[in-house]
C-alpha cells in the first residue's frame, strides 16, 4: 500500500499538496520503501504540543510527532 495524505489547520495557509506528496514520495523511492502510509498534518506549535501531552505525557514544545503502527 503507498498513501500519503496531507491536511492542514483551516486556519492557516494550506501548502502545495502535489508538492508535499512528490517529496515523500521521493524520500521513500530513494529509500527503497515500497509499503507506506503516511498523514502530515500542518497546524500550531499549541497543537502539536498538547498532542505531545496527551500521547507521550511530556510537557515540551515539538515540530514533529511520529505514532508507530506497531
Amino acid at each position: 500500500m503507498k498513501e500519503i495524505n496531507i491536511h492542514s489547520n483551516p486556519e492557516y495557509d494550506i501548502p502545495n499538496e502535489n508538492i508535499c506528496k512528490s517529496i515523500i514520495n521521493c524520500v521513500f523511492r530513494i529509500e527503497k520503501i515500497n509499503l507506506y502510509k503516511v498523514s502530515v498534518i500542518f497546524t500550531s506549535d499549541i497543537y502539536v504540543s498538547d498532542l505531545k501531552k496527551k500521547f507521550f505525557l511530556k510537557d515540551q514544545w515539538t515540530d514533529v510527532i511520529a505514532f508507530p503502527l506497531h
